[in-house]
């Protein structure tokens, strides 16, 4: 019954995401309760993220939950920052 509450909890989340009013991003986070897992949903509407950007997203929250002391991880830049990008191709307009 926990599992399938989950599940409907998820659904519902996932469709309160909205392009035109927001929000494009949700995340839950499920104690641990009772034996079961705490466990952490993340839901994002489907134009603001890829399945290349979301193993980016999960191997970095793999790391820093992972590590001795996770407050106090820091990840540095794999890529360029999207204003970066959009200032490269305003560039590459001209």
């Amino acid at each position: 019954a926990g599992e399938a509450a989950w599940a409907a909890f998820a659904d519902q989340l996932n469709a309160g995401l909205s392009l035109e009013q927001g929000p494009l991003f949700k995340c839950a986070l499920r104690p641990a309760h009772g034996g079961a897992p705490a466990a952490l949903l993340l839901v994002a509407h489907h134009l603001v993220i890829d399945g290349v950007s979301w193993r980016i997203v999960l191997d970095e929250l793999a790391e820093l939950l992972s590590g001795p002391a996770p407050a106090a991880a820091r990840l540095g830049a794999r890529t360029a920052s999207y204003r970066d990008w959009v200032e490269r191709q305003i560039a590459l307009a001209e």
